[in-house]
């Protein structure tokens, strides 16, 4: 974990909780969650929470001896278009502006659900669905909030 992360960004081992990750398909059979997000944990533990483990989006099926620079209309291995990339999911832009969450609320508005999304960040690119089913994204501010009548 250490070598992974470097010194200057990796947690010390008694902040983490540690998880098993042995029936997955990553390259490692352990992973940590920092012990102050210690929800997160118990949530994977009872299968309510998941981990995105070395994703991204590629424009068709490729291998590592692919072609990829050709072959792609995205730019892999670039941090900031990655996390753009991945939070539309539509490198062929098939529904243009709608990120993957957003989608999914669409589906499930369409079954009959109210639907709404929180943004902290103005993160919501991802949380953006078909103007056509109007489902709200908040953004929420990630300050402390301020006193009420200056108390």
């Amino acid at each position: 974990y250490v070598e992974a992360r470097g010194q200057a960004h990796a947690l010390p081992m008694f902040n983490l909780t540690t998880i098993s990750a042995s029936s997955s398909e990553q390259d490692c059979d352990v992973f940590g969650v920092n012990k102050a997000f210690g929800l997160l944990a118990n949530l994977y533990g009872s299968n309510e929470a998941l981990f995105f483990a070395n994703t991204g989006t590629l424009g068709k099926k490729m291998t590592k001896h692919d072609d990829w620079n050709d072959e792609t209309p995205i730019q892999l291995f670039a941090h900031n278009t990655m996390q753009h990339e991945f939070q539309r999911c539509d490198p062929y832009e098939t529904n243009a502006n709608t990120g993957v969450f957003g989608r999914i609320l669409d589906k499930l508005k369409l079954q009959g659900y109210h639907t709404s999304a929180n943004a902290g960040r103005g993160g919501s690119m991802g949380l953006t669905g078909d103007q056509q089913y109007n489902n709200p994204v908040n953004t929420i501010s990630t300050k402390a909030p301020r006193p009420l009548n200056g108390d």
